[in-house]
């Protein structure tokens, strides 16, 4: 998903890496990733303006 490979293809083609995962079960871990994404993204601007604030 990383590296920009659709969800069929990797349900279709990547069957030993994901254990035969299916399309539904990789569309609900890719919108999780994007979550844990925008949570770690949001997590360093926090982290960020902390310290700009010195505290």
């Amino acid at each position: 998903m990383a590296e920009g490979a659709t969800i069929p293809f990797i349900a279709r083609y990547r069957k030993e890496v994901t254990g035969s995962l299916d399309e539904v079960q990789l569309a609900d871990i890719q919108q999780e990733l994007k979550k844990l994404i925008e949570l770690d993204k949001r997590r360093e601007t926090v982290l960020h303006t902390i310290e700009e604030l010195g505290k």
